[in-house]
């Protein structure tokens, strides 16, 4: 075993620009409580923001020869579908990192690709509509959720993103608008009316910790507006969305089956996915009381208001804690 102040550690994140989104910013935040964490526990680390100029890096890498790098990267060129480029480029290096794998940030990165998956691993999910997979055009008349493929971060997702569409031709057309005026691909998941919960976890390839499953519970919400877990409800503290979501972690009895389902659920998912690392998993409930699952979060946000680190609370870590076991699912070797 190495002595612990001999550990390095490279932080890596991408730089957020001056007109940067509210979640961008946040990643700026995370940066500066996982090095306080890090060096916390003993470890010397350094930041660094990650860019395409793969030679550079791999110049100050080879520099540096950290023990591990802590990777908060979560797009390139504003582009969160590019992010698995960060942990396969990693690889490459044979350098250890934390969180997800570049396969699964790959398959993650893309929420048609997660719907195919988790069709095959009978792990059920709303039905979408797209433009481009003929497998997954199942309209059907009703309420859909509009969501980009490759954004995360509820980028995007506002009170307007749901529709009432009963053709498929009006929906076909309102997502040829959204892509030619986002420059990216959208696509139409049937609208789950009901509750919202999010589970996260945190393991290695072989084994998975569940930590406390959260309940999103959309408090005095007027009636007729979408009880949603929207962008501004997520990181803007102003609105009105964001002071009125409570996360609640105590459940009543009448509710623990369908935590335990959402659990096993969530164990099928990491292993479907070949995860390790962290993630956080979200699921809209039916009124039937079913739970679907809706989005895969790999490397999710671990700032201290995040819903991961407020899970990791309740399960009794602190956020150094957190960080610790993070580290440790990503490096082999015992270094604590």
């Amino acid at each position: 075993m190495r002595k612990q102040e001999k550990l390095s550690a490279l932080i890596i994140y991408n730089e957020p620009g001056n007109d940067a989104a509210l979640d961008d910013k946040d990643t700026l935040v995370q940066v500066e409580h996982v090095s306080k964490a890090l060096t916390g526990l003993g470890v010397r680390n350094a930041c660094r923001v990650f860019s395409l100029d793969f030679p550079d890096f791999s110049r100050e890498i080879t520099r540096e020869k950290p023990d591990f790098v802590f990777n908060l990267v979560e797009s390139l060129e504003n582009r969160d579908s590019l992010a698995y480029i960060v942990p396969e480029f990693l690889e490459i290096l044979e350098i250890p990192y934390t969180g997800a794998s570049s396969q699964s940030m790959y398959l993650c990165g893309n929420k048609l690709l997660i719907k195919k998956i988790l069709l095959c691993s009978n792990i059920p999910a709303p039905s979408c509509f797209c433009l481009t997979d003929p497998m997954l055009q199942h309209f059907r008349k009703g309420s859909y959720i509009l969501k980009s493929v490759s954004e995360h971060a509820s980028s995007s997702i506002t009170d307007n993103s749901i529709l009432d569409v009963t053709d498929a031709d009006i929906l076909r057309g309102t997502l040829l608008e959204l892509r030619n005026s986002k420059h990216t691909e959208y696509f139409a998941e049937q609208y789950i009316p009901g509750r919202e919960f999010s589970i996260s976890l945190i393991g290695d390839f072989e084994t998975v910790d569940c930590l406390p499953v959260v309940e999103l519970r959309f408090h005095k919400y007027p009636d007729g507006k979408p009880e949603i877990y929207s962008y501004q409800a997520k990181w803007d503290e102003t609105s009105f969305e964001y002071q009125h979501v409570e996360r609640l972690f105590e459940h009543p009895k009448s509710d623990l089956p369908l935590i335990a389902r959402i659990k096993k659920l969530a164990r099928s998912c990491w292993t479907a996915f070949h995860l390790k690392g962290y993630a956080r998993m979200d699921f809209r409930v039916d009124v039937r009381n079913r739970p679907w699952l809706i989005d895969i979060n790999v490397n999710p946000c671990i700032s201290p208001d995040s819903t991961f680190f407020t899970a990791c609370e309740q399960a009794g870590y602190s956020y150094q804690d957190m960080v610790k076991k993070i580290v440790k699912m990503a490096v082999s070797r015992s270094i604590f």
